[in-house]
């Protein structure tokens, strides 16, 4: 234990210190959309469970304790909601229609099926569109590889990789898994711009939902359903390739 820490220059209280505002922010990364049952406070939980465990067992052979922590972290808040169980059949089978809708439109249209056309297909007010987005938000949110790939053959699920290593522990699904990202990064080049913008702010800079609408002066909730829609575009042209 002393040797990890002596590793950092830091006791282990000044590392967890250092780590809670992370711990923070993914919670709240996280909470956005979330059905009013799921306590933020219960994520935060888990979140500073999993810094405990990284921190105690973080080796230098992990690679760089910024990247190791986060991930850690991340991963036991999404074990928790994942135990939740907060996602009814109901919505499941609500998130496969617009699913369907999407891919019927697009082949029906040639092109991208704006949120008006999606909510005609389904017979649906823009209201309740937007619901469903932002139900499909939460989903995407903690389970993005697996809604983006269900179905794929060569799908490969988070749930498949051990944390514990700087790399992947399984040399094929790591193999699988850089096949998936290149294939994703060629449909996310497809996005128009703004769509592009929002995914880097979201992923890349680790911007809130709310500090994204701040940067677009859009709503929060505008963004949740442009995301949403991004994910389900995103589903389409990747089952499509």
């Amino acid at each position: 234990m002393s040797q990890t820490y002596a590793t950092q220059g830091a006791t282990r209280d000044e590392m967890i210190e250092k780590f809670l505002p992370m711990v923070n922010r993914i919670a709240n990364r996280l909470a956005i959309g979330l059905p009013a049952h799921v306590d933020r406070g219960d994520l935060v939980s888990s979140g500073v469970m999993g810094l405990l465990d990284a921190l105690e067992k973080y080796d230098t052979s992990k690679g760089s304790i910024k990247n190791y922590v986060p991930l850690r972290v991340k991963g036991a808040m999404i074990d928790e909601l994942r135990k939740m169980s907060w996602l009814p059949r109901s919505l499941l089978s609500k998130i496969r229609q617009v699913e369907k809708s999407y891919s019927l439109l697009s082949a029906t249209l040639g092109r991208v099926p704006s949120e008006e056309e999606l909510a005609s297909h389904l017979n649906v007010s823009r209201k309740e569109m937007g619901m469903l987005l932002a139900q499909i938000n939460t989903k995407t949110l903690v389970h993005l590889e697996e809604y983006l790939f269900s179905g794929d053959e060569n799908s490969v699920k988070v749930g498949d990789y051990i944390y514990d290593h700087s790399e992947w522990v399984n040399p094929e699904a790591n193999l699988l898994k850089k096949e998936q990202q290149s294939r994703l990064a060629e449909a996310v080049d497809t996005l128009p711009e703004r769509e592009q913008l929002i995914l880097h702010m979201y992923y890349k800079d680790e911007l809130t939902l709310k500090e994204i609408g701040e940067i677009l002066e859009i709503s929060e909730s505008r963004v949740s359903q442009v995301h949403s829609k991004i994910m389900v575009t995103l589903r389409h042209k990747l089952r499509e390739a």
